[in-house]
């Protein structure tokens, strides 16, 4: 059997991402990065205190309803054929307002926009969200700069980044989302933990 050079195992792997990633007449596919339902508040015994939640921001290279993926450490480029149906960041910041509303640890849980008045604010910054598409079939990560602020004083409580990865279950745009909404989802759920942990006792 004939062995192949090893130089050549990076070219063999680009042309299988790009076969993935499409061609130019092939449909554009759309995307939902998490599915949305109402909430159902939790029990509010022991809730406490207000929040109001920023929108989340985006580093400008994910500020898109592009699908991002990395072919080789340290690139990044897009899905040609495939998109999120909106910019990742609007989504999240519905999904972390919903989250904190649910799960009854809040007296009142607002948007910032809202003009309603608060005890704590929290802020997100989505960092990263794409497929590490080096190895097939790859796996995606997620992360997401948080800071809860003290509104009465001012004063930044704390701030953390939280990071998500998950495998990535086909070589292709498809198994990129389904990683991803896996990740977010988990990102999601420390997010929501760790203000409850980290807000002030009173």
């Amino acid at each position: 059997m004939m062995r192949l050079p090893l130089s050549l195992f990076p070219v063999i792997a680009s042309l299988l991402l790009a076969a993935c990633v499409g061609s130019g007449g092939e449909p554009r596919r759309f995307f939902v990065l998490a599915e949305e339902t109402s909430p159902v508040p939790a029990a509010t015994v022991g809730a406490r205190g207000s929040i109001a939640v920023a929108s989340t921001t985006a580093a400008t290279f994910y500020d898109t309803t592009d699908i991002a993926y990395s072919a080789a450490p340290g690139t990044r480029a897009y899905y040609r054929a495939a998109s999120w149906t909106e910019a990742p960041a609007d989504t999240l910041g519905r999904l972390l307002l919903a989250s904190l509303a649910a799960d009854g640890a809040f007296e009142s849980v607002t948007a910032a926009t809202s003009g309603v008045r608060a005890d704590l604010l929290l802020t997100t910054v989505l960092v990263d969200l794409h497929h590490e598409a080096v190895k097939a079939p790859g796996k995606v990560r997620v992360a997401l700069a948080a800071e809860l602020i003290d509104l009465r004083s001012h004063a930044l409580i704390a701030r953390k980044t939280f990071v998500a990865e998950a495998p990535a279950p086909t070589f292709d745009a498809a198994g990129a989302v389904a990683g991803l909404r896996s990740a977010t989802a988990s990102a999601l759920r420390d997010i929501d933990a760790w203000v409850v942990a980290t807000r002030p006792a009173k």
